[in-house]
C-alpha cells in the first residue's frame, strides 16, 4: 500500500456572534480500505469492493470518491454522506486489478481536504470486464447499465470508452461483443506482467453486451456479461400552450377572477423516441424576480406534459421567463426557454381556428396555391382597432369587427397541393397572439415496386419466374412503401377482378394469364391519400405446339428408321415457357412423359404404318397451369 498524497486543509477559524459555524482547528479525511482481496458482488460487472472513509464532518455531509485503474483510467466518480460518527462507507464501488488508485475529498464550510490512496487488489483467478468510465445505473435499462449525453465529454462523433479486462499475468484474453447480430470478436490479447488488457471502443447510439474470455496454461475462465445501452441524443421540447410569443391577457385566466392574478395551464410537447412517463420540471421567473417551481405531470403517451401555475404580479405589463426541462428513459435532457409578456390592461386577443391540420384550400383554388382562414377572437377592447400578421406570404391584416371575431386569410403554399408547418404571430396594440399552423392536403410519398422475382414494373412474367411452384399459378411479391402513412394496400386488377389487400409489409400475388396492373395506396393520419402510378406485369397463357415432322400431320420413311411395318422416329414440339412438364397419350395409351429442353420437347416413338391413322394429346403443366394441343398423325411407309 502507498499514499501519495494526505492533504489537509487548515482552517483557524475564530467564532463571532451570529449564525457562524464552529469549526474544528482542522478538516480532515482518510481512506481506511487498504486492500481488496474478495469480490463483494460476483454477479455484476469488475471487482466490486466497500470503502471505508473517515472524515471530521458532521453528519449528512458529502464525501467525492474518486477511482482511477492502475494505468490511470477514471473508472468511476461517487458521493456519499458521512454519519454520525464522521465515517462514510462507499457501497459495490468497482475496482481493476492489480491495484487501484483512490481519491476521497471533502469541500465544506469549514474548509477543503483529500486523501489518496493506491491499494492492491488480490482476487485471484479474475476474468472481470469493465468500461470506463464507468456507465451509469438506469433503473428503466437494468440490468443494462447506460452511456448518456451527460457522460460524453470527447465532442468526437460516438462515445469514446475503454473495454478493461482484470486478469492474471501473461493470460490470453479474447473479448467479444454483441451489437445485435451475434457474438463477434473483437480481437485477442496479452494480459502481460499487469494482469489487465485495455482496447479502447467508439460506440454509436445502440445495444450492446459485452464477455471477456481468459485463457492460461490450458485453463479458462469467462466474464460476467456486460450489457451497456448507448443513448446520447437528448429529445427535443418546445413550449406548446401558450404558443412562443404570445401576450398572456386575462384570457388566459382560467377562474376569471384578475384578483388572484392568471390561472393557467403551461404545456409542452417532447419528441423522442424514449421518453413516456419520464418526469419534467418548469419554472416560472419574473424579470428581476425569483423563479417558482411548478408540479408538472411526467410526458404522456403523445410526448406531452405541464403543469397549473399563478401569474399574479404587482403591475403589468411584466416579462416572465418559463423554463420547461424533460429527461429520456436515458436522462438525457432537453431545455425549453421563452420569455413571455404578461399584461392585464389591454384587449385580449385569442386564436380560435385553426386548432387542428388543415386538409383544404380555403378558397379551393390550386391555380393559386394553398390558402388558410386564421380566425382570431378579440375582446370589446380590441374593436376597431387593426390586427397584423407574420402569417403566410401575404402577412395579412383586418380591423377587428363588432363582436370581436376576425377572420384572416393567408397564402400559406405556392402549390396544391401542399404540405407545410410554420408558426406566425398575430398582433394588435399591447398583444400578441402566436399559432403554429400545419396545412396538409398532400398524401405521404408512395412508390411500389416488385421485390420478387428479379422484374420491373413493365415486364413479362414467365411460368419459370414463379417464386412458389407449391402454389397454383405463378406468385410474386410486391411492395408498397410510404413513409410515415398510416395504412398502405395493393390493387390488383386481373382478368378475375380487382382486390385490394393490405400492404403493410410485402404482399405476394397470383398473377393471372393477360395482364396484370397494380396500384400502391397510402393514407397519412390526416386521411390524405396517395395512389402510385400502375405498375403491370403480363403474363402469357400457356400454350403447347407440335414441330415438324409431325406438325403437318404425316410422318415419312425419310423421318426415322423403318422397322418391318414400324417407323421409329422423334415426335417433338414446343411449349411457350420454360420449366414446364411435357405429357403425351398416344392412342388413348397412359400418358408418358417427354423430355423438355428450355422451351422444346422430344420423345422417340415407335408407331405402325397408317391406316388406321395415330391419334396424339401432347400436355404441357407449369405452375399449376395446363395447356394441350391434339394431332392426327398419318404414317406413310410407301417408298
Amino acid at each position: 500500500m502507498s499514499r501519495p498524497g494526505f492533504v489537509v486543509s487548515l482552517f483557524a477559524l475564530v467564532t463571532a456572534c451570529g449564525d457562524e459555524p464552529v469549526c474544528p482547528s482542522d478538516v480532515f479525511v482518510a481512506i481506511q480500505t487498504s486492500q481488496v482481496s474478495g469480490d463483494v458482488d460476483a454477479a455484476a460487472p469488475g471487482i466490486q469492493t466497500d470503502i471505508r472513509v473517515r472524515t471530521s464532518l458532521v453528519d449528512g455531509e458529502a464525501v467525492t470518491l474518486e477511482v482511477f485503474s492502475s494505468t490511470n483510467l477514471r473508472l468511476g466518480v461517487s458521493t456519499a454522506t458521512v454519519d454520525d460518527t464522521g465515517v462514510a462507507i462507499f457501497e459495490g464501488v468497482t475496482i481493476t486489478g492489480p491495484e487501484a488508485r483512490i481519491r476521497a475529498s471533502v469541500s465544506v464550510e469549514c474548509g477543503d481536504a483529500s486523501d489518496e490512496l493506491v491499494i492492491p487488489v488480490t482476487v485471484s483467478g479474475a476474468c472481470t470486464l469493465v468500461f470506463a468510465p464507468a456507465p451509469n445505473a438506469n433503473a428503466f435499462y437494468a440490468p443494462a447499465l447506460v452511456y448518456n449525453a451527460a457522460t460524453d465529454l470527447d465532442p468526437a462523433a460516438g462515445y469514446q470508452a475503454t473495454a478493461i479486462v482484470n486478469t492474471e499475468p501473461q493470460t490470453t484474453v479474447e473479448i467479444f461483443e454483441n451489437a445485435g447480430a451475434g457474438d463477434q470478436s473483437i480481437g485477442t490479447f496479452d494480459s502481460g506482467d499487469a494482469g489487465i488488457v485495455e482496447i479502447e471502443r467508439n460506440l454509436l447510439d445502440g445495444t450492446y453486451s459485452y464477455r471477456a474470455f481468459c485463457s492460461r496454461n490450458q485453463s479458462g475462465s469467462i466474464s460476467a456479461p456486460l450489457s451497456i445501452v448507448v443513448d446520447t441524443t437528448p429529445p427535443t421540447c418546445a413550449f406548446d400552450d401558450p404558443s412562443p410569443g404570445t401576450t398572456i391577457t386575462p384570457a388566459f385566466d382560467n377562474n376569471l377572477d384578475l384578483s388572484d392574478g392568471i390561472q393557467l395551464l403551461v404545456t409542452a410537447q417532447v419528441i423522442g423516441d424514449d421518453i413516456e412517463d419520464e418526469p419534467t420540471t418548469l419554472t416560472v421567473t419574473p424579470l428581476g424576480g425569483s423563479a417558482t417551481a411548478v408540479v408538472t405531470t411526467k410526458i404522456d403517451s403523445d410526448g406531452r406534459a405541464g403543469g397549473f401555475t399563478t401569474l399574479n404580479p404587482p403591475s403589468t405589463p411584466v416579462t416572465f421567463t418559463f423554463e420547461f426541462t424533460a429527461l429520456d428513459h436515458a436522462q438525457n435532457e432537453c431545455v425549453a426557454t421563452e420569455d413571455y409578456i404578461v399584461t392585464f390592461d389591454t384587449c385580449d386577443l385569442v386564436v380560435t381556428a385553426p386548432t387542428a391540420a388543415v386538409t383544404a384550400d380555403a378558397d379551393d383554388n390550386p391555380a393559386n396555391g394553398s390558402q388558410v382562414d386564421i380566425t382570431v377572437q378579440g375582446s370589446a377592447e380590441c374593436v376597431g382597432q387593426t390586427v397584423t400578421s407574420t402569417c403566410g406570404t401575404n402577412q395579412p391584416s383586418g380591423v377587428v369587427p363588432a363582436g370581436g371575431l376576425l377572420t384572416l386569410r393567408a397564402d400559406w403554399c405556392a402549390t396544391s397541393p401542399c404540405e407545410q408547418t410554420a408558426s406566425c404571430t398575430l398582433s394588435i396594440s399591447g398583444a400578441s397572439a402566436s399559432t403554429s399552423i400545419t396545412f396538409d392536403d398532400q398524401g405521404p410519398a408512395t412508390s411500389i415496386a416488385i421485390v420478387a422475382p428479379a422484374l420491373t414494373c413493365g415486364s413479362t412474367i414467365a411460368f419459370a419466374d414463379d417464386i412458389d411452384p407449391s402454389t397454383t399459378g405463378v406468385q410474386a411479391t410486391l411492395a408498397v412503401t410510404a413513409a410515415g402513412a398510416s395504412s398502405r394496400s395493393l390493387e390488383h386488377t386481373s382478368t378475375a377482378g380487382t382486390s385490394t389487400v393490405p400492404a403493410t409489409s410485402d404482399v405476394t400475388v397470383t398473377v393471372r394469364p393477360g395482364l396484370n396492373t397494380f396500384v400502391g395506396i397510402a393514407t397519412d393520419a390526416l386521411g390524405n391519400t396517395t395512389r402510385t402510378s400502375t405498375c403491370t406485369l403480363s403474363l402469357a397463357s400457356l400454350a403447347i405446339e407440335f414441330s415438324p415432322p409431325v406438325a403437318d400431320g404425316v410422318v415419312e420413311r425419310t423421318d426415322g428408321t423403318v422397322t418391318g411395318n414400324q417407323l421409329t422416329f422423334d415426335l417433338c414440339g414446343t411449349v411457350n415457357t420454360t420449366g414446364a412438364a411435357v405429357s403425351l397419350v398416344i392412342d388413348g395409351t397412359a400418358p408418358v412423359p417427354a423430355v423438355v429442353t428450355g422451351t422444346t420437347w422430344c420423345r422417340t416413338v415407335q408407331l405402325r404404318r397408317s391406316p388406321p391413322l395415330h391419334t396424339i394429346e401432347a400436355t404441357a403443366f407449369a405452375s399449376g397451369s395446363s395447356a394441350s394441343a391434339s394431332l392426327t398423325l398419318d404414317v406413310d411407309l410407301s417408298p
